[in-house]
């Protein structure tokens, strides 16, 4: 490691806790949380289920933000409320991929307009400024003045029949301005974050077609046939993450775990699932990677610092008995152990050897860090990691060329020089300076990736991959589990 290394890390540590910097999500058992958003749903309206996503490259790291009501207008001129309460969601973790924020149940019906009050949020950067370059990460943009209300429906939404699905999408390019900033440098000046929206229709739901895949969670409650999971925790903008009800059927998969009787309250998880009628998510997979309930942390994000027995991980602050962890310093050990996401059930068949360790760790690489915590004591300090797990991410980038390698369809990209994986390679004694091109990915798509792009992928055009990133011998390689359209770099 490089020397001086050490008293950065102290430094980084530091820096995050006066940043509030938020890309991991937290979540502790117990910890409570909003409960169900979900509404009693009348016979004479529609059960209407609120997903979050958002469009972004990848210049910024996270973007927590607070809102306080969503409304809609219909084009008689009434105006129904989905939600009145604080909901809090980190939206480049769904950047592409979807989770659900809440059901309600609004009258059927065409709607024209809707607006969306914003209470409170942050935009995030993580990399390196300088020379030798110097690890930060920092707050970099925040709500100001009033709270925005900023949405647009690129058609009007029909409600109708029992059930429903509406898209909440951040525009992540409209949001945060001077969109520029995160390239240019790192800096602790703070400028306006005014997000922008767009809400649209999923028509109405058919049972088992509105899928979901790879939310993670902390069990709050168990019973044998369903589950409560308290999703990603927002403290840095004073609002829980959403609340999951789960339910599960004798075609539920359970990878970790024998059964829906061996799930307990405190355990981390991870799961796909579809909407029911009411809102509920129906398990099609529900995968623990470590079984043990006791005072049990999740965090979720990009790995800064892969070098020896340090992972530099943002956290977030989360103040609630038994344990009051603020941002911290996750530290792994030959004690950890280290796995890989069962999201994708085509890892062993890919043409190369995608493996997850100590050794291959890379800075930029998504995990989920589980911790078991009994105590801990505020400031600069290591949270030993318990179970790693490498589990997708979404990453912007150019088409440079395609080809085959057996089942695969295959597409090299390039990344923007600002993404994690480029940016970290230049830290000296990192780990990641071992990549041969660290710009460069070689994704890895087959029969089950999901296209979801306007037009037919082809070279010299930018997309956004969504899938596992190894790291095989200093290459880094995805297998790709869905393809977006891409935001321009």
């Amino acid at each position: 490691m490089a020397t001086g290394l050490n008293s950065e890390k102290y430094l980084i540590s530091t820096l995050l806790r006066m940043t509030g910097f938020l890309y991991f999500t937290f979540a502790l058992a117990g910890c409570g949380g909003s409960g169900s958003s979900s509404n009693t749903t009348s016979t004479a309206n529609t059960a209407v289920t609120l997903l979050a996503t958002s469009t972004a490259n990848d210049k910024v790291s996270a973007i927590p933000i607070s809102m306080s009501s969503l409304t809609l207008t219909s084009e008689s001129g009434t105006t129904v409320t989905l939600f009145s309460t604080e909901e809090g969601e980190e939206f480049i973790h769904v950047n592409g991929p979807m989770e659900p924020l809440l059901t309600a149940s609004i009258p059927a019906g065409a709607y024209t307009q809707a607006a969306l009050t914003v209470s409170g949020g942050d935009a995030l950067c993580a990399g390196t400024s300088s020379l030798p370059a110097t690890l930060v990460a920092n707050v970099f943009a925040e709500i100001e003045g009033p709270p925005p209300v900023m949405v647009n429906l690129p058609q009007p939404i029909v409600i109708s029949g029992s059930s429903a699905v509406l898209t909440l999408n951040l525009q992540v390019s409209q949001s945060v301005q001077p969109f520029s900033l995160c390239s240019a440098g790192i800096t602790n000046q703070v400028h306006g974050l005014t997000p922008a929206f767009t809400l649209t229709s999923a028509g109405a739901m058919q049972s088992g077609v509105t899928a979901l895949q790879g939310l993670k969670g902390i069990i709050q409650s168990a019973n044998g046939s369903g589950f409560q999971v308290v999703g990603n925790q927002l403290p840095t903008i004073g609002e829980p993450g959403p609340v999951w009800q789960v339910s599960t059927s004798s075609s539920t998969v359970f990878q970790g775990v024998s059964g829906p009787t061996a799930l307990a309250a405190g355990m981390a998880v991870e799961l796909d699932a579809s909407i029911s009628s009411n809102g509920a998510l129906d398990a099609t997979r529900v995968a623990v990677y470590d079984t043990s309930t006791t005072n049990t942390a999740l965090a979720l994000g990009p790995v800064l610092d892969p070098q020896s027995t340090v992972m530099i991980s943002p956290a977030i602050e989360t103040e609630v008995a038994p344990v009051i962890p603020e941002f911290a310093t996750y530290a792994y050990s030959g004690g950890t152990m280290f796995n890989i996401s069962s999201q994708l059930a085509n890892v062993a068949q890919l043409p190369f050897h995608a493996t997850f360790s100590a050794a291959n760790l890379v800075g930029g690489q998504n995990v989920m860090a589980i911790a078991h915590l009994s105590s801990l004591a505020p400031g600069p300090r290591y949270t030993p990691v318990s179970t790693m797990v490498l589990i997708p991410q979404t990453v912007d980038g150019v088409v440079t060329a395609m080809g085959t390698e057996g089942a695969f369809t295959t597409y090299t990209i390039t990344l923007a020089p600002y993404d994690l994986f480029p940016n970290l390679a230049t830290l000296a004694g990192s780990g990641s300076s071992a990549l041969q091109a660290p710009n460069t990915i070689v994704v890895y798509a087959d029969g089950s990736a999901q296209m979801q792009t306007s037009a037919a992928v082809g070279v010299g055009s930018t997309y956004r991959f969504n899938g596992l990133v190894f790291n095989d011998n200093g290459t880094l390689r995805m297998d790709c589990d869905a393809v977006y359209d891409g935001v321009a770099q």
